[in-house]
């Protein structure tokens, strides 16, 4: 008896020790990748949803801004119309007003955005500086058209500003 008791002490016990030893740290690495796994795909779905609250939010200032711009244009466009017709000059209230609202926008709008909107100003600026009645009512409706596209989802701003930029020479 006391040889089997040497022998499991010298040699079984260490074995089923280090045995188990090995399979329970092999669970515990296979437990812990698999961990990781998961905190990455939940960090993944976090910041998909962080970027699409933070789009939507964008996109709901960014309306709240473009509607009272593009209604300043279309009150400053037909009280230029009815200033016209009545011999007076224009208001420069009305001007200032549509200029503090597009540089509302160009203050929350996005760097690809802000383009569009420096187009938008320095189209209404050239045409006020024309001093032609007719270009300025004619780009205060292009740029009350144009505006409210860099709302749409699927928009090239590249295209809008190009666009935006040719208003006043396609005005004259």
């Amino acid at each position: 008896m006391h040889d089997c008791y040497d022998w499991l002490k010298d040699i079984w016990l260490p074995l089923l020790t280090g045995g188990g030893s090995v399979v329970v740290g092999a669970v515990a690495i296979w437990v812990a990748r698999r961990s990781h796994r998961l905190a990455e795909q939940v960090r993944k779905d976090e910041k998909k949803r962080d970027d699409a609250a933070a789009l939507e939010r964008y996109r709901d200032q960014l309306f709240r801004t473009v509607e009272p711009a593009v209604t300043a244009l279309l009150e400053l466009r037909a009280q230029f119309a009815t200033d016209l017709r009545a011999n007076r000059s224009p208001d420069r209230s009305a001007v200032a007003r549509v200029l503090s609202r597009l540089n509302v926008i160009d203050a929350i709008a996005s760097d690809d955005d802000r383009r569009m909107v420096h187009a938008v100003i320095d189209a209404f600026e050239e045409a006020a500086d024309t001093k032609n009645p007719a270009v300025l009512h004619n780009v205060l409706g292009g740029l009350a058209l144009s505006l409210p596209r860099l709302l749409s989802e699927d928009r090239n701003i590249d295209e809008l500003v190009e666009t935006t930029r040719k208003i006043v020479a396609t005005s004259r």
